[in-house]
Order: C-alpha cells, then sequence, then structure tokens
C-alpha cells in the first residue's frame, strides 16, 4: 500500500526595530518535509532545517534574544500530531534532538522550545545566521489507509 505522508511547515516572519534592537530586521525560513512512502515495520525518520537572519546596519552593539516554537498542527496536538486525509489520522512528531526524545512545540506539557541569540555588531553591517534542525519522525505499527496525509505546522519565532 502507497502512502504518502508530508508535513508542510508554515512560517511568520518579523521585523523587529526602535529601542534597545538598534534597527534590527529578522526573518525565519524552514523547509517543508516530506515523509515518503510509509513502511509500517518501521520508522520514518526525516529532517528539515528553519533558518534565522537577523541584520542591521548601524548603530549601538544589539544582543537579541529569540525563541522559536512549533504549532501542534491542525489536529491540535502534539501527543502525538496528526497528519490528516479526508477523515483518517497518521501520527508522527517533531523533535529538537537528534534520538527524537524532546518533542518540538510552544514548551506546555512536557515539549520544549529552542532558543538562541543574534550577536549584531557595533560598526558596518551585521548579519547573524543560524540554522536549526527539526527531527521529524512517523512511528512504525499505523494501520491507516493508502492515501497521501498531510498536516501543517507554524514556526512563531519570538524576539526579545
Amino acid at each position: 500500500m502507497e502512502r504518502l505522508p508530508v508535513c508542510l511547515m508554515i512560517l511568520t516572519s518579523v521585523a523587529v526595530s526602535g529601542g534597545a534592537w538598534a534597527a534590527a530586521i529578522c526573518t525565519d525560513s524552514a523547509t517543508g518535509i516530506a515523509f515518503g512512502r510509509y513502511n509500517q515495520l518501521s520508522s520514518s525518520p526525516v529532517d528539515s532545517t528553519i533558518t534565522v537572519q537577523c541584520s542591521k546596519d548601524s548603530g549601538a552593539p544589539t544582543i537579541l534574544n529569540y525563541t522559536i516554537l512549533l504549532s501542534a498542527g491542525q489536529s491540535g496536538s502534539f501527543a502525538p500530531r496528526k497528519m490528516a486525509s479526508g477523515a483518517n489520522r497518521f501520527g508522527y512528531n517533531l523533535y529538537t534532538d537528534a534520538a527524537r526524545l524532546r518533542v518540538w512545540d510552544t514548551g506546555a506539557s512536557g515539549t520544549v522550545t529552542v532558543s538562541s541569540a543574534a550577536n549584531l555588531r557595533l560598526r558596518g553591517k551585521s548579519v547573524h545566521t543560524a540554522n536549526f534542525t527539526v527531527y521529524g519522525c512517523v512511528p512504525g505499527g499505523q494501520n491507516v489507509p493508502a492515501a497521501s496525509y498531510s498536516d501543517t505546522n507554524t514556526v512563531t519565532v519570538n524576539y526579545q
């Protein structure tokens, strides 16, 4: 049976200006996750990347802290997240670690977020680019009808 689970990531982008941030501009981007054909006998691990880039042209040195959150997806649950094909649901999850032990979500109910900082220098144009791996996995043993399954997760980057 052919099952083609796909997990899409939708992004929010934020421009930060004024105050202590001295006209820093930040954007984020992510690649979608395509799990490929499902093998019911084994799990399907797939990785993706979220990129955060901040820049500023001048002003005082700035340390811009940020936290990356992932939504639970359209099912509203991270235990596990669910892709859908009509009324059928297909479990998967997104993790912060290669061992796939720490569920990446909003930090609520035992999930975790990822935090980092952009160090923007004083003189000349300063750019900070950081890549964060999203570790996805579809567990084996799911008995679902053959179909293409999908979900949409929102990546939110909160800047402080």
